[in-house]
C-alpha cells in the first residue's frame, strides 16, 4: 500500500455544492484591547465601565456583565436582575471615589448577583481622612431579594455588607475582612446562607445582628462552615443597646448558626455589649478607633470571650453556635474557606451551600427542592432515609455508608417516593443485629424500595446485607449501573411495570437465593425493553436470573423489545432450568454473616431458572460474555471487550450489536454519544439523530461494508446522515468503490454543524469502478446528486482525518 493525498480521479477527499471550504484549526484571532474592558457577554456589547454597561438600554435581566482586570474608580448601582463578574477577584477592583456624594461603593437591587470582585474604597491616605470618608458601604441592598454575593473580596469599608431587610440572600465564598464592621444584617433577613468564608480581622464585628433599628427576623438563616475569626470586638455579635428599642426581639425559627471556625474549638458565650470604640469621635482622637490600614491593633487578641457577643446573645430562640468546627484550615488555595472535612456538618446541599448532620436534615430542609444535589462525607449514617424529592443523593464515596437502625419501626434502609431521584456512591445495608435470630427478626427488609416511580436511577452503589438489595414495583425507566449488589438475601427483586428498565456494568453476586427475580406471583410484570446487559451476575446461592410464578399460575410477561444477552453467569455455556429454584424459607436459611454457604457452589444448573424461564415472549440470556474478568478497580462491573455488544451509547448505558442499532433504539437521543469499540463493522449505517459517534480502544474500528447496498435513500456510501449536529470521529473507513462511492454523505434539510474529525479514509476497488467519478467522494456534502438543500449548510468542521489509497487494482 502507497499513501498519499489524492484528489485524481479515483477518490475526491470533500465535494460541497459551491466546493467551497474554508477550513482553518488551530488558529486563534484576538483584539487588543487597550485600557479595561467592561463587556455585556449576552449582547456582545463593550463599555469602559461597569456602569455604562448596567445602564446600557440593551442590558436586561439575566445578562451577564463581566468585567475585564483593572481598577474601576466608580460607585456603582445596580437596579437590574444581572450578574457582574469579574475575571478574577484578585485583579477586577471597584473602587468608590473619595467623597463622591455617594455612601455605597455598590448598591444593588433584588436578583443581582456579584461575583469574583474586589469592593473597596478610597479612603484617603491619613486617619482623618479615614474618618471624613462618607462612603460608609461596600455593598448595600434594602428590601431585596434573591441577592447573591460569591467569589468576593470585601475589605477597607466601614461596614463591608450591609444587609436590609433582604430575604434569600446567599454570601458564598467570600473574604471580608479590614473593614470597620464585617457584615451588618437588620430587619428581615429570612433564608440567608453563608457558607465558605473568610471574615476575619474586621475591628468591630465579624457579622453584627442588630436589633437597634427593629425587629430581627431570621427565619431559615444558615450560617456554617465559615471562617469568623480574629475580628476585634467579637465574631457574631447580637446588638441591642439603643434606649428606645428595649423591646425588640429576634426571630430564627429554623435558623442554624453552627459549626464554624471562630479561632477556638472551644468558644463561648458572653452575653453583654461588646463595647467598641465609637468611629471617630470629634475633637477627642484618642476615643476614636485606629484601622489596621493606619496601624492600630486588635486590643482583644487572645482573648477568651470575644466569640459569641452581644446583650441578646442568649435570648429565647437564639440558635447555639455548637457544634463549631475542629479546626480553621483552609484547604485549598482560592477565595473563600474551604474547611477541612468534619463531623460536625457532613450532608452538604451542594445546590444550595448549606450543611447538615443527618442526610434526612438535608434532605427535608425547606431550601431543598428539585434538582438539588445532596452530597454526603465518609462515615456511617445510622438513619433511615426518605427521598421524597426529585434530587440526588451522593456520596463522595461508597465509604458514606447508610446503615438502617435495627428495628426502628421502618421496613428500608432507603425509600424513595417520588420521580426522578439518583442515588449515587453510597453503601446501603442495615444493623441486622449480632446473632443469626436477630437476623431473622430484623424487620428492616429492603436496602432500598421503590415503588410506582419512574426515572430512578442508582449508580455506583455497594448494597449488603439486605433481605432484599433493592425492590423496584411499578416503576418504568429505572437505570441501575455500575452497582456491586452482594451479600443480601435476594439481590434484586422486579415487579409489575418496569419497563424501560436499563442494568449494565453491576456485579450481582453472592445474595442467598437470587441475583435478580422477576417476580410474576404478585402480579404480570411489563418488561418491555428492559435492557439487562454487560453484566456479572454469578455466584448466586440458588439462580442467577429466575422468573418466578410460583402462586398465580395466569400471569404473564412482556418482554417486548427487551434484551438479557451478554452477560457473566459464571460460565460461558449457560442452560436454562425452567424449575423452581427451591430456595429455603427466610428463617431456614442461614446467611454467609452468619456461617452460611453456598449449598450450589458446583451445581450446573442455577443460572437461568424458574416457573417461567422458557415462557413465550422472555427474551434469551444468549450470547453470554465470554469471560468474567473486572478489568478495572471501581465499583461495579467492566468486562473485558467483547464482540458480544461492542457499541455502548455512553450516554444510557446501553449496549449493542451494531451501529444502526444503537442509533436507532427507542432510548436513544439527540445529544448521546455512541462509541465503537476496535473491530471490523460491515455496515451500513444511516445516522438521523444528533448524535457524537465516535471510536475507542487501542485501533480505530473500521467500517469496511464489502455487502449489497441497502440504505433506503439508495445512496451509495457507509454512514448516511440527514441530520444536524452529528460527530463522527476516530473511524478507519476502507471505502470499496465497486460498491459505493463515499465514507460519509450528509445531505438533508437541514446538515449544519457536522463535525468530521481524526478518521482515516482508505479508498479501494475490489472490482471494477461501481459509482462515476463524480460520486466518489470521501466525504460528500449536500453534492451533486444528492443535494437536496439549495442552501449550504453552516458550521461545517473537517479536520485531522487522512485520506490513503489502496492502489489494489491500479498498481
Amino acid at each position: 500500500m502507497k499513501t498519499f493525498f489524492t484528489n485524481d480521479y479515483r477518490f475526491n477527499f470533500l465535494r460541497i455544492w459551491a466546493q467551497f471550504v474554508c477550513l482553518i484549526t488551530g488558529l486563534v484571532i484576538s483584539g487588543t484591547v487597550w485600557g479595561q474592558e467592561v463587556k455585556n457577554i449576552t449582547r456582545n456589547t463593550t463599555f469602559s465601565t461597569i456602569q455604562a454597561a448596567v445602564n446600557d438600554a440593551a442590558t436586561v435581566a439575566g445578562d451577564i456583565i463581566e468585567v475585564g482586570a483593572g481598577t474601576y474608580n466608580e460607585n456603582v448601582t445596580i437596579s437590574k436582575a444581572i450578574t457582574v463578574q469579574g475575571v478574577s477577584a484578585a485583579t477586577v477592583i471597584i473602587k468608590a471615589p473619595y467623597n463622591s456624594g455617594n455612601a455605597n461603593t455598590v448598591l444593588i437591587g433584588s436578583s443581582v448577583t456579584l461575583k469574583n470582585l474586589t469592593i473597596t474604597r478610597d479612603y484617603g491616605s491619613t486617619l482623618e481622612e479615614w474618618y471624613a470618608c462618607t462612603v460608609n458601604q461596600g455593598i448595600n441592598f434594602n428590601s431585596a431579594t434573591n441577592v447573591r454575593l460569591e467569589g468576593l473580596i470585601i475589605k477597607g469599608n466601614r461596614n463591608g455588607i450591609y444587609c436590609a431587610n433582604s430575604q434569600n440572600t446567599t454570601i458564598i465564598n467570600c473574604t471580608i475582612e479590614d473593614n470597620r464592621t464585617g457584615i451588618q444584617l437588620t430587619h428581615n433577613v429570612s433564608g440567608l446562607v453563608m457558607t465558605n468564608n473568610i471574615i476575619r480581622n474586621n475591628f468591630t464585628h465579624g457579622i453584627g445582628f442588630t436589633f437597634d433599628t427593629a425587629l430581627l427576623t431570621a427565619t431559615n438563616a444558615k450560617i456554617q462552615n465559615n471562617y469568623i475569626a480574629d475580628n476585634w470586638f467579637s465574631q457574631i455579635n447580637f446588638q441591642r443597646n439603643i434606649a428606645p428599642t428595649p423591646t425588640n426581639v429576634g426571630d430564627f425559627t429554623g435558623a442554624v448558626l453552627s459549626c464554624n471556625w471562630f479561632g477556638s474549638a472551644t468558644v463561648g458565650v458572653n452575653a453583654v455589649s461588646a463595647g467598641e470604640p465609637g468611629y471617630y469621635t470629634e475633637g477627642n482622637p484618642a476615643n476614636s478607633q485606629v484601622p489596621s490600614q493606619f496601624g492600630g491593633t486588635n486590643p482583644n487578641a487572645g482573648a477568651s470571650d470575644r466569640y459569641i457577643r452581644g446583650t441578646q446573645a442568649e435570648a429565647v430562640g437564639i440558635p447555639s453556635h455548637l457544634p463549631v468546627l475542629e479546626v480553621g484550615t483552609d484547604t485549598k488555595d482560592a477565595t473563600g474557606f474551604q474547611p477541612v472535612p468534619s463531623i460536625c456538618t457532613p450532608v452538604i446541599n451542594l445546590t444550595r451551600n448549606t450543611y447538615f448532620a443527618t442526610i434526612q436534615a438535608a434532605i427535608d430542609d425547606a431550601a431543598t427542592v428539585n434538582g438539588d444535589v445532596i452530597e454526603v462525607a465518609e462515615g456511617t449514617y445510622n438513619e433511615n432515609v426518605t427521598i421524597n424529592k426529585e434530587i440526588t443523593v451522593q456520596g463522595v464515596s461508597t465509604a458514606a455508608i447508610i446503615k438502617a437502625p435495627y428495628n426502628n419501626g421502618t421496613a428500608d434502609a432507603v425509600l424513595i417516593v417520588n420521580n426522578n431521584v439518583t442515588l449515587k456512591n453510597l453503601t446501603i445495608t442495615r444493623d441486622y443485629g449480632t446473632t443469626v435470630e436477630e437476623w431473622y427478626a430484623c424487620t428492616v427488609n429492603q436496602g432500598i424500595n421503590f415503588n410506582s416511580r419512574s426515572n430512578v436511577r442508582l449508580e455506583g452503589l455497594l448494597v449488603k446485607g439486605n433481605r432484599n438489595g433493592i425492590y423496584c414495583a411499578n416503576s418504568p425507566n429505572a437505570t441501575i449501573i455500575n452497582c456491586t449488589i452482594e451479600d443480601n438475601r435476594t439481590g434484586i427483586q422486579f415487579t409489575h411495570n418496569v419497563s424501560g428498565l436499563v442494568m449494565t456494568n453491576n456485579i450481582i453476586r453472592n445474595n442467598f437465593t437470587h441475583g435478580i427475580v422477576f417476580n410474576l406471583d404478585t402480579s404480570p410484570i411489563n418488561a418491555a425493553n428492559a435492557k439487562i446487559q454487560n453484566n456479572f451476575i454469578a455466584g448466586n446461592w440458588f439462580s442467577q436470573l429466575n422468573f418466578q410464578r410460583n402462586a398465580h399460575p395466569t400471569n404473564a410477561g412482556d418482554y417486548t423489545g427487551a434484551s438479557f444477552g451478554c452477560n457473566w453467569f459464571g460460565a460461558s455455556t449457560v442452560g436454562i432450568n425452567a424449575v423452581s429454584a427451591g430456595e429455603p424459607g427466610y428463617a431456614d436459611q442461614s446467611p454467609s454473616q452468619f456461617g452460611g454457604t453456598n449449598p450450589n457452589v458446583s451445581a450446573t444448573d442455577r443460572y437461568i431458572m424458574g416457573t417461567q424461564a422458557e415462557a413465550a415472549g422472555v427474551p434469551t440470556h444468549l450470547p453470554v460474555l465470554e469471560e468474567g474478568t473486572d478489568t478495572k478497580d471501581a465499583v461495579g462491573f467492566q468486562p473485558v471487550p467483547s464482540n458480544c455488544t461492542p457499541i455502548v451509547n455512553t450516554t444510557r448505558n446501553t449496549y449493542f450489536a451494531t451501529i444502526q442499532a444503537a442509533i436507532n433504539d427507542a432510548t436513544t437521543i439527540a445529544g448521546d454519544t455512541i462509541e465503537i469499540s476496535s473491530g471490523l463493522y460491515n455496515q451500513q449505517v444511516l445516522v438521523n439523530k444528533r448524535l457524537v459517534i465516535k471510536g475507542t480502544g487501542a485501533t480505530k474500528p473500521e467500517i469496511n461494508f464489502s455487502g449489497t447496498p441497502g440504505l433506503a435513500s439508495s445512496r451509495l456510501t457507509a454512514f448516511e446522515v440527514t441530520s444536524p449536529d452529528v460527530t463522527i470521529e476516530g473511524l478507519r473507513f476502507k471505502v470499496d468503490l465497486t460498491k459505493i462511492g463515499s465514507a460519509i454523505l450528509a445531505s438533508a434539510s437541514d446538515i449544519d454543524n457536522l463535525t468530521v474529525k481524526d478518521n482515516d479514509f482508505v479508498p479501494y476497488r475490489s472490482g471494477a469502478y461501481g459509482p462515476s467519478y463524480g460520486l466518489r467522494n470521501a466525504i460528500s456534502i449536500n453534492y451533486g446528486t444528492y443535494r437536496v438543500n439549495a442552501s449550504n449548510p453552516t458550521g461545517l468542521l473537517i479536520t485531522g482525518n487522512t485520506v490513503s489509497y489502496d492502489k489494489g487494482a491500479d498498481s
